[in-house]
């Protein structure tokens, strides 16, 4: 079969890989229907390696080269012994998070907190950017009938966003600002409506991230930080206040600097995106404000049910900030290339494992 595997960083090579043949116990073999290109994937390919071990990881044993991919939705083909959850012809989402089950972490049901934690698509042999993968059964996450295969790829960054804004405590009334256009941030915004936010505020600097952001996540205002003191306007619409959550999602240090700053006296803010280098904090902008900041991974396992809930009932519409959908073969000069341009008009994009016309 295909696959696009990450070989070191700006070398991810479209090449033919072995597929599973059979599923163990507890495993699951899916025929992958669509699969996003994640941030986490741009920087492995920019900037890595940050997450794909280079020795063998102590969980899974994987280590690079590995099959890419982590967002992804497909169909039950094969189920090993003992798996009781799904059966053969299921439609699928995946949970990638894989866990030891036994350390403090896991024990405190926190699989982001298991010390052995491994990233299906960055630290296990199979990803999502292939026909195949094998999988945990306790992975996986039945689709119900009203969603696609669009929704079940868009699952896992929706999943990210819900917990974040769980993570922040935004509760109804709230005004929430966000920083960062990207999927990411336009996913959070859905969240933080669906949580009952009165307003929420997303500034964003490019214009077609702005355009996108406005259309597909409805916040109450987009500002651009070029051209306004994000700080002052959300004092401005809060009574000298600031906002009572914020969440960075852009991984900029102006950005994390705004997002500090326009967070209120006893409000949260929340570290959403992955910065790949260390940026200024002031400690006394956390002391004589009594803010807190607080950092957010990805999910709990019943997170992936509860955003579901929402797509359905049209409350979280995901499936918004898909762009585009390609061939496995063209997922680095489509794909990767295409989303780290300064230009790109795509926010997510989805590869297509088996190309339609096979």
């Amino acid at each position: 079969m295909k696959a696009a595997v990450w070989h070191g960083k700006r070398d991810i090579r479209v090449e033919e890989t072995t597929a599973p043949e059979r599923a163990g116990p507890g495993e699951v073999i899916v025929e992958v229907a669509l699969c996003g290109i994640c941030g986490t994937d741009l920087h492995e390919y920019t900037e890595g390696p940050q997450y794909i071990p280079l020795e063998p990881h102590p969980l899974t044993g994987a280590t690079a080269p590995v099959i890419m991919g982590h967002e992804l939705a497909g169909t039950v083909v094969d189920v090993g012994p003992g798996v009781t959850r799904v059966k053969v012809g299921d439609r699928v989402a995946v949970n990638p998070l894989q866990y030891c089950g036994s350390c403090p972490g896991c024990r405190r049901h926190v699989p982001a907190a298991c010390e052995r934690l491994a990233g299906m698509g960055l630290q296990t042999r199979w990803g999502g950017f292939a026909r195949y993968a094998l999988i945990k059964e306790y992975q996986l996450v039945p689709l119900p009938e009203a969603l696609g295969f669009v929704h079940g790829a868009v699952l896992e960054p929706a999943s990210v966003a819900l917990h974040a804004v769980d993570q922040g405590g935004v509760r109804p009334g709230d005004v929430v600002l966000v920083t960062g256009g990207g999927p990411i941030g336009q996913l959070v915004t859905m969240a933080a409506r669906a949580a009952g936010a009165r307003a929420v505020y997303l500034s964003e600097v490019t214009p077609v991230r702005q355009e996108l952001a406005a259309r597909n996540a409805e916040p109450t205002q987009v500002l651009d930080p070029t051209r306004v003191n994000v700080p002052q306007v959300l004092r401005e619409h809060t009574d000298g206040a600031g906002a009572d959550v914020v969440f960075e999602c852009s991984a900029n240090e102006r950005a994390f600097a705004d997002a500090l700053e326009a967070t209120r006296k006893g409000g949260t803010m929340v570290q959403v995106a992955v910065f790949t280098r260390a940026v200024a904090l002031n400690p006394a902008h956390l002391t004589n404000f009594e803010r807190r900041i607080q950092g957010t991974l990805c999910y709990l396992p019943g997170d992936f049910e509860r955003t579901l809930g929402l797509m359905v009932a049209g409350r979280l519409p995901a499936e918004r900030v898909v762009t585009s959908i390609i061939d496995v073969d063209d997922v680095v000069e489509r794909g990767f290339d295409e989303l780290i341009r300064p230009d790109t008009r795509n926010a997510k994009i989805l590869v297509r494992p088996v190309p339609t016309s096979s």
